[in-house]
């Protein structure tokens, strides 16, 4: 999604060849510094490009064109680096910058993730009072009246995967990751939440490995519909043609709508 902004092109003359190390030092340090402090800024990312060319030893600048681009700004507030990853990937299309907060949110037992997403959420805005974002997630399988459903987490905690293979034995290993996003700001009374179901069947045993874009062990049993590799089998290539696919119609790409729009 293009980003309304400034560009801005610099082209450094190379003439003086006996002072062009010092100047390109300089430069260097002007342009890391640039990045620093415009990422750190709650308003403005540098999201252009810097192309350099190495000719004979010599490092020549050719261009640089930097974009800054009026970003908005969410926090999301989640131990979960994986889940950052994937969320931040997704929401950079709508020109809306993703800081992780790290926070220890207490497991409430609730019977469904919209309940456990509103706590969290009114939780974390206690704590940030920032314009934020939280999630909850779990496997559902139909045939387990949709266990473990909001016990994800402790399910996976107690048994492991090899736990989850052994209940579907003999049953229907058709399944659904549920996955609730709530959002929390100043402007209102309670959390607005957007959801999404993303269909599957468990492995006959466990496949592939976590990596660092992995939200939790599941993916080592998660066979997305249409498809025969679990997420952990998947290459990076495969997991992010599959992530965009499913994004189309996800409930992050209607939050990403939603908020873009919004006015804090």
């Amino acid at each position: 999604m293009a980003s309304k902004g400034l560009i801005t092109s610099l082209t450094l003359p190379t003439k003086n060849k006996c002072n062009l190390e010092n100047e390109i030092a300089m430069y260097l340090s002007f342009i890391t510094t640039v990045f620093i402090v415009i990422f750190q800024k709650q308003d403005f990312a540098i999201i252009g490009h810097i192309n350099f060319n190495v000719l004979s030893g010599n490092l020549n600048i050719i261009d640089l064109r930097v974009r800054v681009s009026g970003m908005k700004t969410v926090y999301f507030v989640t131990t979960n680096k994986g889940k950052v990853h994937s969320v931040s990937s997704t929401l950079s299309e709508f020109d809306i910058r993703v800081l992780h907060e790290s926070l220890e949110i207490p497991e409430l037992k609730y019977e469904s993730f919209e309940e456990i997403t509103i706590h969290k959420a009114l939780f974390a805005w206690e704590r940030i009072r920032k314009p934020l974002i939280v999630m909850d997630a779990g496997l559902c399988i139909p045939s387990l009246n949709d266990f473990p459903g909001p016990y994800s987490k402790y399910v996976l905690n107690k048994i492991g995967v090899e736990g989850i293979i052994k209940l579907v034995e003999d049953k229907d290993r058709c399944c659904y990751f549920k996955n609730v996003l709530g959002y929390m700001d100043s402007k209102l009374k309670e959390p607005k939440l957007f959801s999404f179901k993303i269909e599957g069947t468990i492995a006959e045993e466990p496949r592939g490995e976590m990596k660092e874009y992995s939200w939790s062990k599941y993916s080592l049993i998660f066979i997305p519909k249409g498809l025969n590799k679990t997420l952990g089998e998947m290459t990076r290539e495969e997991y992010e043609e599959w992530r965009a696919r499913i994004n189309k119609r996800s409930y992050l790409i209607e939050f990403g709508e939603w908020f873009s729009k919004r006015k804090i």
